[in-house]
């Protein structure tokens, strides 16, 4: 059977659709949220199968609007194709489900439109079983010659057949605001498909393709297939939004720290669903996830899962553990959403989102000092784009599927002793530099030409740069050199001066804690913000969209027993805090309650008391030449 159009069946289809949109209130249609201004989802998604019975058949009116009434989302992503690759809605393809009782898609939209809430589908791109199924030639090309079972060539005629057409259909005859696209830059797979290492050779010159990483040119090779999914992005980002004007489109993970690259102009906003799978805990990685996507100057949310896998079934989590993972999001001034899976009928179990409301008007109390902050400049740690894909390739892992834990482990570490801290790749950083009092490099054994020849301009003009890992002393022997003699300031610390700036050198591989500590005391020196002792909280600075400062507080204690699942954690109190104002401030509040917390200001040094902080609180100042 192929995947076509067929076309006879539009105007059928076009008429039901307005039929079903006509029957609605007659008042006027509420208007809804553009994805940028969107901060608060709800994600479902069951990535249908042939197995999938009666698929519809319990998704009812009343169910969307309790959980609309429950959780009060600006926006919902609801299932449309997933991995396996079959339609769970009223497709003209022939990917649809052979067991829909009744159309889902269009129920969810018929209610989110009379709701003014904004709907997205859930869909599958390059990884799709069904389509690999229908037509084995779209799929990608192992090297030795074999199919890449359900994994779609980026290169083949996928794109123009199937996913650019079902996505303007989801646009058109759905009405759906946007999509998001799942299974695609971690799905990417190197292609050997012929006509591509014919395009490998002709663009490079490299007339022996590669086929393992011990091979010469297996990062050129790996490299060119990144580009091949740059342009498949591009193609149907643009082709879908040219047909469906104001539809927003997305790819799972592209340009998050698996894409560590600046975001290109096609795709309207970045997002990514996190679980616990490589069990170092979601508030970990969260913090990590989130402080990279605030960096990509683009719309952003992150994705909670609402539960974690588990003996004999999936687990969910409480209340406070989402508020949690919420609040290290949107302290970064992104939005949120949480998923929780339907039924294979597309139906949803609402007694399982009940801690995701308390969770939900716990965000919603934040949203006026959180949603779109702009973080202010304090320590940045750079994210080598380059080298990056340089290190996936030689332990060959996918193109876009990389290993984060470095970036992880040292935005822990300055997290975890109250050092705001931003995640950049190379572009970002070099771009904004100079507005950061510290840039830390942390164990790369290289780095972009371009990006060392800043490094050197930032410190010499003031900046402070921290050099942490043994491959730190060649790769900048230059700028070592040009200081001359540095002081030791501790056990494999030394501290350098060169212009108006100073850069520390840590010649200890994978350094302790205290270690890296001793050389961000001495090199940065005049934070905007300090915690007196050394208190189990995340610190971040933001001005909110009124200009206000705002010193982001969560509580990071590890539950009882470092529980997967908890439902209470341990307030911390009282933090003090040390603000560096040029003047006595107007008002100092704590939200989102609006108490007014125990201040002093002395010397140019505002004092704070927070008597408590259970969760997540927020001290917003408005200073005096407000």
């Amino acid at each position: 059977m192929k995947i076509k159009h067929t076309l006879y069946l539009l105007p059928v289809f076009l008429l039901a659709a307005g039929f079903l949109f006509a029957q609605e209130t007659g008042e006027e249609e509420p208007s809804r949220l553009k994805r940028e201004d969107c901060f608060l989802g709800i994600h479902f998604d069951f990535h249908a199968t042939h197995d999938c019975k009666n698929i519809g058949q319990d998704v009812t009116e009343e169910m969307v609007d309790t959980i609309i009434d429950m959780v009060g989302p600006d926006f919902i992503q609801v299932d449309t194709k997933g991995h396996p690759g079959v339609a769970s809605f009223q497709t003209h393809f022939s990917n649809r489900s052979e067991h829909i009782t009744a159309d889902q898609l269009r129920v969810w939209r018929k209610v989110t439109k009379r709701r003014g809430v904004a709907l997205y589908g859930h869909y599958s791109g390059l990884v799709d079983h069904e389509a690999g199924k229908q037509h084995p030639e779209w799929q990608a090309i192992n090297s030795d010659g074999g199919y890449a079972a359900g994994t779609m060539s980026a290169a083949g005629p996928y794109a123009d057949e199937l996913l650019i057409p079902q996505v303007i259909e989801l646009g058109k005859e759905y009405g759906l605001d946007g999509i998001w696209v799942d299974g695609d830059c971690w799905g990417l797979t190197r292609d050997w498909t012929p006509s591509i290492q014919e395009e490998f050779t002709r663009t490079t010159g490299i007339e022996t393709v590669p086929t393992e990483p011990s091979d010469p040119n297996w990062h050129a090779w790996s490299q060119f297939q990144r580009e091949l999914y740059r342009r498949y992005l591009r193609h149907c980002a643009a082709s879908v939004k040219e047909a469906v004007p104001g539809f927003a489109y997305c790819g799972n993970w592209a340009y998050s720290y698996m894409m560590p690259e600046p975001p290109c102009d096609e795709v309207d906003f970045l997002s990514g669903d996190y679980s616990d799978a490589a069990g170092t805990g979601p508030v970990d990685v969260v913090r990590f996830l989130s402080r990279f996507f605030a960096g990509q100057g683009r719309p952003w949310d992150l994705m909670g899962w609402g539960f974690l896998l588990g003996e004999p079934s999936l687990q969910y989590k409480g209340a406070v553990q989402l508020q949690r993972e919420a609040a290290c999001v949107i302290s970064q001034g992104g939005g949120f959403q949480a998923y929780y899976p339907q039924k294979k009928d597309g139906s949803v179990n609402v007694d399982l989102l009940r801690p995701y409301a308390e969770a939900a008007d716990f965000c919603r109390q934040r949203q006026k000092f959180a949603f779109r902050g702009e973080v202010v400049p304090q320590a940045a740690v750079v994210l080598s784009t380059d080298v990056s894909y340089i290190r996936w390739d030689r332990n060959n892992l996918r193109p876009f599927a990389g290993d984060a834990s470095l970036g992880t482990s040292i935005c822990r570490t300055l997290l975890d002793h109250q050092i705001p801290t931003s995640i950049l790749t190379t572009q970002k950083l070099m771009d904004q530099m100079e507005s950061f009092p510290l840039v830390v490099v942390y164990q790369w054994e290289a780095l972009e030409p371009e990006l060392l020849e800043r490094m050197t301009q930032y410190v010499r003009g003031g900046g402070n740069l921290l050099l942490a890992g043994t491959p730190m002393k060649p790769l900048f022997g230059d700028l070592i050199a040009a200081a001359g003699e540095g002081q030791k300031i501790s056990d494999g610390v030394t501290l350098f001066n060169l212009g108006s700036g100073r850069f520390a050198v840590i010649d200890i591989d994978y350094a302790p804690d205290e270690v890296i500590l001793s050389a961000v005391d001495a090199l940065f020196t005049d934070r905007l913000v300090r915690v007196e002792g050394d208190p189990c909280v995340d610190l971040t600075l933001t001005r909110t969209a009124d200009g206000l400062l705002a010193i982001h507080l969560i509580n990071i204690t590890p539950p009882e027993d470092n529980a997967r699942f908890y439902d209470s954690i341990e307030p911390v109190g009282p933090v003090e805090l040390r603000v560096r104002l040029a003047s006595a401030p107007k008002a100092v509040t704590v939200q989102p309650e609006g108490t007014t917390p125990v201040t002093s200001y002395s010397d140019g040094i505002l004092t704070v008391t927070v008597a408590s902080v259970p969760i997540y609180e927020i001290v917003v100042i408005e200073e005096a030449d407000q």
